[in-house]
């Protein structure tokens, strides 16, 4: 271990009096986060945590504090109150406001572990800062959204943003865990596969396009929602219009119908079952859910369906689903935010065949035409299935590179560790 000059002091306002330990500020204690970049850093030299009260600031003007506030999926916007100069309804302690007025050695970190932010979330702490004559610099915004030093570049904000490349690391580490498959030419399943674990508008669309287009049918698909949810036809109102819903009513009735789908190769396991997290007995912990191999090693496209997709959102959430294509040597298409696809060949160096696939629906901005534009490549893949599957057959090794460029996301525990050593 280095000296203890290397310590990251966290703040923690509220602690228990007889166990003297504290209480995490918000749902999590953020060092269990940042223990996590620590243990799994190649580094040889490892930094330690230190928690501290919020008079170890005032007493220790020479040392940097940091206040983890973590949420969930709580959304900045959702934690800030509209009333910037209510009194009763701060996103924290005026215990803390007032440190941060007082101490320049004070910083307010807002992080979330794997899910992203928006951008009214960002301009909302930005007002407040402002209101309060406040320091930006004395903010960070950490979370998994591509988008962050967008929106500190389109606000010319002082705020820290960091994107976090949890999910990168993590998913990558639950695939190499699994072992992947390897690569097999001639495929024994359906041409294409598609699944769909939490119900979004999106997703709904898509599958009823699809059906009405008869091509669900020919694809490797699932619907196993975790809760139950009303599909009518105003399940569909923040995405199509009135004549698109009235051309899937049919579509939409059937689905209102249905309550689960398990995919082709999952139909003998127990893992689903009807409006409950998946039955996770007998897998490794590391899972969060279940993976099969054999899904995906038997399918030539993998059709991916990322929950964020609004533009009103402004974000750019990369999950784990947008990996697990690259990683089973499957062709990609991704229905998700504009630019999603353009983020990931400029963040990862990734293939995703453009000279046989046409991603354009990726960089149109309004909701509704890029989902429509991805049905329209779907079905054209489709009628060009032999072509697609001559084509996987003879460029095995641009599939295997893209596999060995999703196993580098393993490093990037190294990236986040050095951010974090870097806040001492």
């Amino acid at each position: 271990m280095e000296n203890n000059s290397k310590k990251l002091n966290l703040v923690y306002d509220k602690w228990d009096d007889d166990t003297e330990k504290p209480t995490p500020n918000g749902s999590w204690d953020a060092s269990n986060l940042i223990r996590h970049f620590i243990v799994d850093s190649v580094k040889y030299k490892k930094f330690e945590l230190k928690k501290c009260k919020l008079k170890d600031v005032y007493e220790n003007k020479d040392e940097k504090y940091y206040y983890f506030f973590t949420h969930g999926r709580d959304e900045l916007s959702q934690i800030f109150t509209r009333k910037l100069d209510s009194t009763t309804k701060l996103p924290f302690d005026i215990d803390i406001l007032n440190c941060l007025k007082d101490c320049s050695n004070f910083y307010f970190v807002y992080i979330t572990e794997h899910e992203p932010d928006t951008e009214n979330g960002f301009r909302m702490l930005r007002e407040f800062i402002l209101y309060h004559k406040l320091n930006e610099s004395q903010f960070y915004v950490i979370n998994n959204n591509a988008k962050l030093d967008e929106y500190k570049l389109k606000y010319n904000s002082g705020i820290n943003v960091h994107s976090l490349q949890f999910i990168s690391h993590s998913s990558t580490k639950v695939l190499d865990y699994v072992g992947g498959c390897n690569f097999v030419p001639k495929k024994t399943g359906k041409f294409a596969m598609l699944f769909n674990k939490s119900p979004r508008s999106q997703r709904a669309s898509l599958l009823c396009l699809l059906m009405k287009n008869e091509l669900l049918n020919q694809m490797n698909w699932s619907f196993v929602p975790t809760y139950n949810v009303k599909i009518d036809k105003w399940y569909f109102k923040d995405l199509l219009n009135d004549d698109d819903i009235n051309d899937i009513e049919s579509e939409i009735d059937k689905f209102s119908k249905l309550e689960m789908k398990v995919s082709d190769f999952e139909e003998e396991k127990n893992w689903f079952t009807k409006h409950k997290e998946p039955n996770m007995d007998g897998l490794p912990k590391i899972m969060t859910i279940p993976e099969y191999p054999k899904n995906y090693e038997n399918s030539y496209v993998n059709i991916v369906t990322e929950s964020k997709f609004f533009k009103k959102h402004n974000v750019i959430h990369i999950s784990e689903k947008s990996f697990r294509p690259f990683y089973y040597y499957q062709i990609p298409l991704i229905l998700a935010s504009e630019g999603h696809v353009k983020k990931m060949r400029d963040r990862y160096d990734l293939d995703f065949f453009d000279d046989i696939i046409d991603h354009s629906y990726d960089g149109i901005k309004n909701d509704r035409d890029r989902l429509y534009s991805f049905v329209k490549e779907i079905e054209r893949i489709f009628q060009n299935k032999d072509q697609i599957i001559e084509f996987y057959k003879n460029n095995q090794e641009r599939f295997e590179n893209n596999k060995r460029k999703i196993i580098k996301n393993l490093d990037l525990v190294n990236d986040d560790y050095e951010f974090f050593k870097n806040l001492i």
